[in-house]
């Protein structure tokens, strides 16, 4: 094994010794599984895993690597080492392989593995790579893991702080591969040429530097995220003087003789030599180091003054660094101490199965928090909320609502709770509330404020759904509602309930709920819209809390008091049978939060099916109780109709021939025939197999063969023509059947009239879902409902367990029956043939009257879509995967309903897995209807001009009862666009290529009026500025790109509108204004100090303005206390009295009116950028009631009180001068001009209105 060694010593100690190299496979470690949380970039923990995994793969041992992302250039680098990957984000399924060692980064991947896959492990080893990311932080159980490792003694520190104790933690630094070695070391010039930024976070001062580098001669190259972000290699750096960087790639620089500059947003210690080295590494070479920030002209002079003094010490850091920051040393040595170490013992699953208690019932907590908040966001802004109000008003006499309050317990507290909430949701509220209460008990407190104008109806007998009945037929009203004594209703879900109750034709209406869980929390029941077959499978999840038209009521007979508390059952049933679903609506919008609520089995409700089953001709049904109040309806059906199972296929031998022996070996159903579609199959086994078959010239199995390019659509077409049966099932040749009872249960279904298509439950290899329906609009047009759930989970609210509607099913087992499947014109050919085929196909029935049911019962093994490429959710393939003319044509042709799929709810996200609370909330605005302008606005940013130009202007218009605008922070999808239904969207500032096509996916399928927002002249930002190396050098045609897409370009200045006329025929001009809350109650101090204070405030991008005044600050230095806050360039610094760094936008209008100015200057240049600029600077100097000297250009010609100067140094002097020499006047003068801000440039009501109308259609 090689020669012993001990490892060199290093300046926080490593507690590690190896006893050899390892240049085969240890014996003891042959399955090593490593772990990080994303594998998408090259960043430093990522970096990490592949050197470790590359060496590991190099010695000969298997390595697998698990993470929940993997993509880019990164992922390929891992591929080619030939490891396996264990996907983090798919299905919760136990691991069966068993490691010898799991070396794993990020706690995220520590739990997903330890706690919810039960990964068997020999040893494990949790290692640490920053002391202050949440990410690196242990696991709760890190202290009965076999070892820790710590990137950094600082991170050491930080770890055993956790309760971790000193000996369980070993330093192991950032580590050098043999590619670094193979390298001379580079020979230095006498003056650096070349500087290369290593950081995915370049700090402001560091990129305002580059011009100084620049001009100093330096070529100035970035590596990181945004700009060159290539994995950083020898050959990378070979033509390098200098590296600025921090972390790991300090010993990668070093090991080749190039100096290196250490710095990051803490700030840093310069270049890194023998003086610093300990310290600098105790800090994994961060800036924490020292937390010593510099100006950019500091960083640049460091970087050319040290140079040569740095490049003198480079060959001797580089000796250092190759012998002691030598990945494979390091490894080894690891291995070797963690072998000497006790295999994992039974104190690990204690610790585990206790973080898996304390895990879910933070989960549980978090999940009722994140609820309550969404419940509390839906509360309507009161201006909006009055707006609602007035139209419903509007709308004719206030409807009439009776509510009953079942009062079974006899309890105070939770009746006066149930009472209190409808006085508050009724209260100024366009309808009228009557409120009853039936009880066992005589009237409580009856003289209590608690039961004023409440009507008691006391029922001894208990008998109250009597009571109800008999107030119902006697006293007239519009709606009738029962509730029990305990519910609380929200704030506007009444409200909401009557509003989309209102239609004519509407005989019934429920709403979505809330329910209160055992740990204390809020749980979201979001329910689809009217669903039969889930009714009838989970009655309790849809049949409570109805609104009821009372003359719909009376006639079909009330309440059956028999039924308890499956009377609304009986009621929907019985109106079901009348008159179907129609006129039953369902609105999105809680009504209820109701105490915990467990299902159980009720012979109520099982009677209440049985006779409605009976009342449909069903005669021989029978219900079945499946799981705790969920039954499993067998219709009994006499007929025994043939089926046709249609196998598409081509090649693929193993998949197909177990498909079909399956269906022949375990099918109990005996009516059905096999026709296997070869899609001219090439495999020499395959063909000879299909060759058998045809040959044994069976009536039950037969091979049609369709030649040609790939036609799923065209092959079932063809196959459906020649099908012998009455229904058609589709089956993709990497299914396997499980239970014979499948056909049966699909037929259970398919043979009921209304029926059209019926989907069935798919499983992975793993046990895991794989199909189990499909939500419309789904993470792209479609996607799988429950993909990766364990097969016996029970799924959001049940569905994954029972009988229900939806949508569209997945093609890999759809039953259709021949006629409905004619009717439709069979499956859709052109860009649809593949992909969508069967979306289209489902989406056909439903529009044709039928329904698509998919049931649990009938379950099949599926591998995944191997016969046309289907997606990992058991439906369409990923978006990503499917040819542009698919996606542009199945959303051109159900767009509409791809938005807004009965089968689900507005409030569960189209984002993720599915059946997941959309917690954005402007992503789920509330039900209530206020006939305003809807705008959907996406601010550039939320730092400064996001705010003035998209941010501000929204909140003043909803504050107004102008417009209900939702501000949105990430691009939507096609279907989520068609959700919002804004009428109009408004890009600020996204111009770059990216965004162009980001645009283009988001709105090309909608009408919705698209507006682009701009407050600068991109195309020409000042040579000074640290923004102009951020642009392309295309903006502009970027710009033309943008634009094209857009139906209007609003801009914030007559020039700008002007320069940008030849991209867009309609600009519009939005001046900006100052919100009231911000600026409205400002006033700075005066005379605070000795000597007058003057003083200037911007951001970074401002630099070329202070340099234009940099000899007037000079000049009068000694007469002036001078106030800078944001940017101070190093030449100013020593004639600033104060400096003030920048600060978050909310808080900056307060901390600009805290420097208490007596005079304010605002110099701009005079360039094209400045001249299109707006003069914001004057209006919130003038908020704080500051005079203001500022440069005499076309941005600061509007009219206000100011001083304006041409750019030359007597000119600026002379009216600083004349300012300070009668400070009375000068007070007067800021008066003035806070006088004119507040009359002319405040954000109102007006100005709300007039910049709304930028935004909207004509």
């Amino acid at each position: 094994m090689g020669r012993a060694f001990r490892l060199p010593a290093h300046p926080a100690g490593t507690g590690l010794a190896s006893t050899g190299g390892h240049p085969g496979v240890c014996p003891h470690m042959s399955k090593i599984l490593l772990s990080n949380n994303s594998l998408a970039r090259y960043a430093g923990s990522e970096l990490v895993t592949y050197e470790i995994a590359q060496y590991l793969v190099e010695c000969g041992h298997s390595v697998t690597v698990a993470t929940f992302i993997k993509d880019g250039d990164i992922r390929r680098d891992f591929d080619a080492l030939g490891i396996q990957w264990i996907d983090l984000s798919a299905a919760r399924a136990p691991l069966e392989t068993r490691f010898d060692l799991f070396w794993g980064h990020h706690a995220s991947c520590f739990d997903a593995l330890l706690l919810e896959r039960n990964l068997s492990a020999e040893r494990v080893i949790f290692s640490s790579l920053s002391p202050s990311e949440p990410l690196e932080c242990p696991p709760l159980y890190a202290g009965s893991l076999t070892h820790l490792l710590a990137n950094s003694p600082e991170t050491r520190d930080v770890m055993a702080g956790y309760g971790i104790t000193a000996d369980s933690i070993t330093v192991m630094p950032n580590c050098i591969t043999r590619e670094w070695e193979r390298h001379a070391l580079r020979r230095l010039p006498a003056a650096p040429r070349k500087l290369a930024i290593v950081s995915n976070h370049v700090p402001a001062e560091v990129m305002a530097a580059i011009p100084h580098l620049r001009d100093a001669g330096l070529e100035v190259v970035i590596h990181g995220y945004g700009h060159d972000a290539r994995r950083v290699t020898p050959e990378l750096l070979a033509d390098v003087d200098v590296v600025l960087t921090i972390g790991r790639t300090t010993q990668a620089a070093l090991s080749q003789g190039i100096p290196v500059y250490c710095y990051d947003r803490f700030g840093g210690p310069g270049y890194i030599g023998p003086d610093n080295f300990e310290r600098a590494a105790y800090y994994n070479f961060s800036g924490r180091c020292c937390n010593r920030r510099l100006g950019a002209a500091s960083v640049a002079g460091e970087i050319l003054a040290g140079f040569a003094a740095a490049a003198g010490q480079a060959q001797e850091l580089a000796a250092r660094v190759r012998s002691g920051f030598h990945l494979p040393t390091w490894v080894d040595a690891v291995l070797d101490k963690v072998l000497a170490l006790p295999p994992m013992s039974a104190s690990l699953r204690g610790s585990l199965e206790q973080a898996r208690r304390l895990r879910a019932s933070r989960a549980e907590t978090e999940r009722g928090t994140a609820v309550a908040d969404w419940l509390e966001s839906r509360q309507m802004p009161p201006a909006l909320l009055r707006q609602a109000n007035a139209r419903a008003a509007g709308q004719g006499r206030p409807a009439e609502v009776r509510v009953f309050v079942l009062d079974r317990t006899g309890l105070h507290t939770p009746l006066g709770r149930t009472i209190a909430s409808l006085r508050a949701a009724s209260r100024d509220r366009p309808f009228r509330l009557d409120i009853h209460v039936v009880s066992r008990a005589s009237r409580q407190d009856a003289g209590s404020a608690a039961w004023t104008g409440v009507e008691w109806h006391q029922r001894e007998d208990g008998r109250l759904l009597d009571a109800v009945n008999e107030v119902a037929a006697r006293r007239p009203c519009d709606w009738l509602l029962l509730a029990d004594a305990g519910d609380e209703f929200t704030v506007s879900g009444l409200q909401a309930l009557v509003q989309e109750a209102a239609a004519p034709d509407t005989r019934a209406a429920y709403a979505d709920g809330m329910m209160h869980t055992s740990s204390g929390g809020l749980a979201a029941l979001l329910r689809p819209d009217v669903n039969l077959d889930l009714l009838l499978s989970t009655p309790a999840s849809l049949s409570r809390h109805w609104l009821f038209r009372r003359d719909v009521f009376v006639e079909a007979g009330g309440l059956d008091g028999s039924l308890g508390e499956a009377a609304e059952l009986g009621l929907l049933l019985r109106l079901l049978e009348t008159a179907g679903i129609g006129g039953l609506v369902h609105v999105h919008e809680p009504l209820l939060v109701t105490p915990p609520q467990v299902l159980q089995t009720s012979r109520a409700e099982i009677a209440a099916l049985e006779r409605h089953l009976r009342n449909r001709g069903y005669a021989n049904a029978v219900v079945e109780p499946h799981h705790p109040g969920c039954y499993r309806i067998r219709y009994g059906h006499a007929h025994t109709p043939g089926v046709s199972v249609i196998i598409p296929t081509r090649d693929q031998f193993p998949l197909l021939q177990r498909c079909v022996e399956s269906v022949l070996e375990k099918t109990a159903y005996p009516h059905y025939e096999v026709l296997i579609v070869d899609n001219g199959s090439s495999e020499a086994a395959a063909r000879a197999w299909l060759d058998g078959i045809e040959a044994l010239g069976s009536p039950q199995l037969r091979v049609l063969r369709h030649p040609g390019g790939f036609d799923y659509a065209a092959m079932v077409n063809a196959a459906a023509a020649q099908a012998r049966g009455e229904y058609l099932l589709l089956l993709d040749n990497d299914t396997a059947v499980l239970d014979g009872g499948w056909l049966e249960a699909l037929l259970n279904h398919a043979q009921r009239p209304e029926v059209g298509v019926v989907g069935a439950k798919l499983l992975r290899p793993d046990g895991s879902v794989d199909q189990a329906g499909l939500v419309l609009g789904l993470s792209g047009p479609a996607g799988g409902a429950f993909v990766g759930e364990r097969h016996d989970a029970p799924g959001y609210m049940h569905r994954l367990q029972v009988d229900q509607d939806y949508s569209a099913v997945s093609g890999s087992c759809l039953m259709v029956r021949k006629a409905v499947f004619e009717e439709v014109g069979g499956m859709a050919g052109g860009p649809l043939r593949n992909a969508f085929a069967d979306l289209d196909l489902c989406l056909a029935v439903r529009q044709a009257g039928y329904l698509v049911v998919w049931t649990p019962h009938a379950v099949l093994l599926h591998e995944g879509g191997a016969s046309r490429g289907r997606g990992k959710d058991g439906g369409a393939a990923n978006p990503a995967d499917v040819p542009a003319e698919a996606l542009e044509a199945v959303y051109a042709k159900w767009l509409p309903l791809l938005a807004h799929d009965p089968a689900y709810n507005r409030n569960l996200s189209l984002e993720g897995r599915g059946f997941e609370l959309e917690t954005q909330a402007w992503l789920n605005p509330p039900v209530l209807v206020t006939g305003l302008p809807q705008v959907l606005a996406l601010p550039a940013d939320r730092a400064g001009c996001g705010y003035y130009r998209v941010i501000h202007p929204a909140r003043a218009m909803v504050a107004n009862g102008v417009a209900d605008v939702r501000l949105g922070n990430r691009y939507l999808s096609p279907a989520e666009l068609e959700r919002l239904a804004p009428d109009a969207v408004v890009f600020q500032r996204q111009m770059l290529a990216s965004q162009v096509e980001a645009q283009r996916r988001m709105c090309g399928f909608s009408r919705v009026f698209k507006v682009a927002e701009l407050d600068d002249y991109l195309p020409n930002a000042p040579l000074k500025s640290i923004h102009r190396g951020q642009l392309p050098k295309d903006v502009r045609k970027t710009m033309a790109a943008a634009l094209r897409q857009m139906d209007r370009l609003v801009v914030s200045t007559e020039p700008l509108a002007e320069a940008l006329r030849d991209l867009h025929p309609d600009i519009r001009v939005a001046r900006n204004r100052l919100p009231a809350e911000w600026w409205g109650h400002l006033r700075g101090g005066r005379r605070a100090g000795a000597r007058p204070r003057v003083g200037w405030a911007g951001g970074a991008g401002h630099r070329g303005d202070l340099e234009m005044i940099a000899d007037v600050v000079q000049a009068l230095a000694d007469e002036v206390d001078w106030v800078f806050m944001g940017l101070c360039p190093d030449r100013l610094r020593p004639y600033v009295h104060e400096f003030h760094p920048g600060v978050a936008i909310e808080d900056y209008p307060a901390r600009l009116a805290a420097l208490d100015l007596d005079l304010a200057i605002a110099p701009l240049e005079d360039n094209q950028f400045n001249r299109c600029k707006s003069n914001l600077r004057l209006l919130e100097l003038g908020a704080c009631g500051y005079p203001v000297v500022c440069s005499d250009v076309e941005a600061f010609r509007d009219g206000l009180p100011v001083t304006r100067v041409k750019p030359r140094f007597r000119d600026w002097v002379e009216a600083i001068r004349m300012h300070l020499a009668d400070l009375a006047a000068t007070v007067r003068a800021g008066e003035a001009l806070r006088e004119a801000v507040h009359r002319d440039w405040m954000l109102d009501p007006a100005s709300a209105r007039a910049w709304l109308a930028c935004w909207m259609p004509d």
